[in-house]
């Protein structure tokens, strides 16, 4: 009963045409709100409900602009679907990015539990977080779960529930040539969010640093005649369906900077089995 074209690492799960991909997955990190101002929001105001900041108000604005600037450069038609935080600040910057762009130059917008804020427990007693933080410190601040709250490796489990249903869609045509798909999340979800894409070890997780507030992360699709050394008679033959959907995509030279403690090498996932002797199937 089990029938593998569904599956999203099976090899006739990734398209043969890679017209059907979304053309760009955008990242971005709330803007700035007033728990980045001061922590002692969190100790009056539930997490979700934390607001941005009038300047937080413009950055997502500005960050819309760049987004558009992006889309346009290209001179083709377009259309963004996002996927949000339920949280008030990822809700705010999406309202305020989405102000840039024309009704017909939004395909949607969707709601996802699974990209909100690494939970650190309910209203927050400042003097008690600090403690737990210099505790995490000692213990892994990937596995050191908050009391009532997650660790970075709960959030690395919900993560990759979410790529799964996303790159699914992907693969059943959900989204057209002409649309790229948009995040809002937070920090450490975001970075949780390329450790998961891109196959990052703890070790690489820890190394990289939360983007600034607002600063687009762009992850392009790779041109079928660029994937490494498949050229394109090689997808015309059938072997691109052994390309991983997520090894399709990079992340671009322009945003690379924003990602301090992002090497290259961690900025693509590997594009052919065959690069990794050994495995009769794709090590997915």
């Amino acid at each position: 009963m089990y029938d593998a074209r569904f599956h999203s690492t099976h090899k006739g799960a990734t398209p043969k045409d890679m017209r059907i991909l979304p053309r760009k997955i955008i990242l971005v990190r709330h803007a700035e709100s007033e728990g980045n101002i001061s922590s002692l929001a969190y100790t009056f105001t539930p997490d979700p409900q934390v607001p941005l900041t009038d300047r937080g108000w413009g950055q997502a604005r500005a960050a819309g602009a760049r987004i558009k600037e992006l889309m346009e450069k290209e001179n083709k038609p377009y259309r963004l679907y996002f996927y949000t935080s339920p949280y008030k600040r990822s809700l705010q910057t999406y309202q305020a990015l989405a102000e840039c762009f024309s009704k017909g130059q939004i395909a949607g917008q969707q709601e996802e539990v699974q990209l909100r804020e690494q939970d650190f427990g309910n209203f927050q007693d400042g003097e008690a977080k600090q403690k737990e933080k210099a505790e995490r410190l000692r213990y892994g601040r990937f596995f050191y779960r908050f009391p009532h709250g997650e660790s970075g490796a709960d959030v690395y489990d919900r993560m990759t529930i979410f790529e799964d249903h996303m790159i699914r869609d992907i693969n059943a045509g959900r989204y057209g040539n002409d649309t790229s798909l948009v995040l809002v999340t937070h920090g450490l979800a975001l970075r949780v969010f390329l450790m998961r894409w891109f196959h990052w070890t703890v070790d690489q997780f820890l190394e990289v640093f939360n983007p600034p507030n607002a600063e687009p992360l762009v992850l392009e699709r790779i041109p079928a005649d660029e994937v490494g050394e498949l050229e394109q008679q090689d997808w015309e033959r059938g072997m691109a369906p052994w390309v991983h959907t997520k090894a399709l995509y990079r992340l671009t030279d322009e945003t690379r900077p924003i990602l301090r403690g992002c090497s290259d090498e961690m900025c693509i996932a590997a594009l052919n089995p065959l690069d990794n002797p050994g495995h009769d199937d794709p090590p997915y």
